[in-house]
Parts: structure tokens; sequence; C-alpha cells
């Protein structure tokens, strides 16, 4: 059976499900323990951006052009957190990791797995728990 890799919102908060499950290493940017890896977001990883061919051209416009919307917006890393992402999505393809774990998840902090699916190409299954700093109890 291999780990579990739980993201946190924030490394204050990884460091509080780091003492409420106990049993942790803590490494650069990341804890470990027997059954998980621990380590967070910092803030927002990725970005929505439009593909240049949608990109609105400058000058002269009308409320006739209006509402101009992209048919999709693709995403892309924020260049502040890009070391955090590249982070994440190693531990994401570690062979011993297994699951996807990701405590919290409220309107601040979107489901990661879809946003890494696309950014990793990552497989396995999702697991959702409940925030540790709120309800050590049930983690």
């Amino acid at each position: 059976m291999g780990k579990a890799l739980i993201i946190a919102e924030k490394p204050s908060v990884a460091g509080d499900i780091a003492k409420a499950l106990g049993g942790f290493r803590k490494h650069d940017d990341f804890y470990e323990s027997d059954k998980y890896v621990l380590s967070s977001a910092v803030g927002h990883l990725l970005e929505l951006y439009v593909s240049e061919e949608f990109e609105v051209k400058r000058g002269k416009w009308s409320f006739a052009n209006l509402p101009v919307i992209p048919p999709h917006f693709d995403l892309r890393p924020i260049d502040k957190s890009e070391s955090r992402l590249k982070l994440l999505l190693k531990l994401i393809k570690r062979p011993d990791v297994d699951k996807l774990i990701r405590p919290g998840g409220g309107a601040d902090f979107p489901l990661p797995g879809a946003i890494f699916e696309g950014q990793a190409a990552y497989q396995a299954p999702l697991a959702a728990v409940h925030d540790a700093r709120r309800h050590p109890g049930r983690v």
C-alpha cells in the first residue's frame, strides 16, 4: 500500500495537520510519515489566461462586439509560486503516492485534483478530509 499525499492550503495548515496526525519527519518543503506525504500550496499556484488567438484586439471597439468571452481558458503557473507548483507536481508523481487528500477545500482552495490532473497527468483517486484545525479528531 502506498502513501497519501495531503496538500494543505498553506504552510501553517500543513504544520497543524502534521501536529494533529503525529509521526511526521520534516523535510525542506514537506513532511513525511509512514502513511502520508504532506505539503501545501502558498496561495494560488495557477492562473487563468486566454490564448492569444482569442485575445481581444486593442483599439476601437463598440458595444456590438461585447461581451468578448473566449470559448475556453487555459491555466498557467503564477511566476511567484511556480517553484511550489513544481514541488507539488514532483510529490504527486512519486511512485509511492497513490492517493491525493485535500483538507478543507472551501471556496478559497479549489479542488487541487482537477487542477493537477491537467498539469501532471495525475491518475490516483482523490479523497477529501475535514480541516485538521477545525476537527482534529476527525482527520
